[in-house]
């Protein structure tokens, strides 16, 4: 038995155009379609898919992204995590850039002006979560004019994996722990796992964490369950889409996460994606099957984050290239209204597009219930692009007779009659 094509929807088709020129930064949908594309084909999960996987990209009547390959079953899983996770990032995200990141460190410095007076102010150590902490350290050093005395640059050796005693982290210790506060500074979090590391290696009897964006409800969890913690103060706070997303699940869930949680975090929930210019949270996912968390999709265009242009240089541009695939169409026929093609193994691979998307995960609508996926081969491959290349009827019946030895009344009987099977079936529309 031959494997069976599968076609699995990454962008909802009724995603809105300003949300997702939003999300790219772009203002044209085609500009906004090449930088999703890149975003997903830079994903190692993606190269591991391995050939024939294409990422078929169709900008009308609505804009559409979708996967065609064959999928193992783990990897149309990953495959549906993407898609509910571009959709929902899609319609609720947080880009921050460097003036933007400048604003919310000004936040954050009057947070503290506001909690702790000049003198306590002036008796802190500062340090920071590596690496987008030392980011925003650095930012909020001039913003407050600390001087460099304060800043504890270099974190404890077991704190990076490389074990070893070093005297200069002793005495480093020492010197810490003679302040009232050391005061830990991160770009976000999300959950508070970097954090308890962190503070798992440093030895100051009170510190006050200091995410540039984090949510309230995270804040207020970590000030309860932490007794060294004598404030966690965010610049801004990160909505909880958990509830919506889950709704009559969401108990469920909320316990299931909870319990699977234990002691590595301080808070269960889904905060809204948030990426920065220099880097981007890096996604989890829980694989039931496996039992175990496994690396998850970079959602954010590389041309927007320093760390994802960086790891995209790895993955051979020709590659990337070769497995996108854009539904443009200037013959007669196009497409029809959720139709998507590409070439597979020499053969034409049409997906009729579900208008239903399966919700029993509790994701946002994503994903795909039984797709109507067609293979053309031959004489039929051969129709369906002399239908999208040529613009009249007579260019598509010259190119037809040019490519099969046929008796030409034969000949455009049989092309006739395949296009009607296309129309009965709802792939194809005649061109206005």
């Amino acid at each position: 038995m031959g494997r069976e094509i599968d076609a699995i929807v990454l962008l909802d088709r009724h995603a809105e155009v300003e949300q997702l020129l939003s999300f790219t930064r772009t203002t044209d949908l085609e500009e906004a379609l090449a930088s999703l594309s890149e975003a997903v084909t830079t994903n190692s999960l993606w190269t591991e898919l391995g050939s024939p996987a294409r990422l078929v990209v169709r900008s009308t009547p609505t804009p559409t992204v979708a996967a065609v390959g064959f999928f193992t079953p783990p990897q149309r899983e990953q495959l549906l995590d993407l898609a509910a996770q571009l959709n929902e990032a899609i319609q609720r995200h947080r880009y921050i850039d460097y003036p933007e990141a400048e604003a919310a460190t000004t936040k954050l410095a009057e947070r503290l002006r506001l909690r702790f007076s000049a003198e306590e102010l002036g008796r802190f150590r500062f340090t920071a979560i590596p690496r987008g902490g030392i980011i925003v350290l650095g930012m909020l050093s001039y913003t407050l004019e600390i001087p460099a005395a304060q800043l504890l640059l270099s974190a404890p050796r077991r704190a990076f994996g490389l074990g070893g005693r070093n005297p200069e982290e002793e005495t480093a210790h020492a010197d810490e722990s003679a302040h009232d506060i050391v005061v830990v500074v991160d770009d976000c979090a999300l959950s508070g796992v970097r954090f308890r590391q962190f503070l798992a290696d440093i030895e100051a009897e009170h510190v006050v964490f200091c995410p540039l964006f984090a949510p309230d409800e995270l804040c207020s969890a970590i000030e309860r369950n932490e007794p060294r913690v004598s404030a966690c103060l965010n610049a801004e706070s990160l909505l909880d889409l958990a509830p919506e997303r889950y709704q009559k699940s969401y108990a469920a869930w909320h316990a299931e996460r909870t319990a699977r949680m234990q002691d590595h975090g301080y808070w269960v929930g889904a905060p809204e994606y948030i990426a920065f210019a220099w880097s981007e949270p890096e996604a989890r996912r829980f694989v039931p099957s496996h039992d175990r968390v496994e690396p998850g999709w970079s959602l954010l265009p590389p041309r927007l984050c320093l760390a994802r242009r960086v790891r995209a240089g790895d993955a051979p541009a020709e590659s990337r290239r070769s497995c996108v695939v854009k539904n443009e169409s200037s013959g007669v026929y196009r497409p029809a209204d959720g139709v998507i093609w590409t070439w597979i193994d020499s053969a034409v691979v049409v997906a009729r597009l579900p208008t239903v998307f399966d919700d029993s995960r509790g994701h946002a609508a994503a994903g795909v219930v039984a797709p109507a996926c067609f293979r053309l081969e031959h004489s039929a491959a051969a129709v369906w692009m002399a239908l999208m290349e040529h613009s009249t009827v007579e260019e598509v019946e010259r190119a037809f007779l040019e490519r099969f030895d046929l008796e030409p009344s034969r000949a455009r009987e049989d092309l006739w009659s395949f296009t009607s099977k296309l129309e009965a079936e709802q792939l194809i529309m005649r061109r206005e």
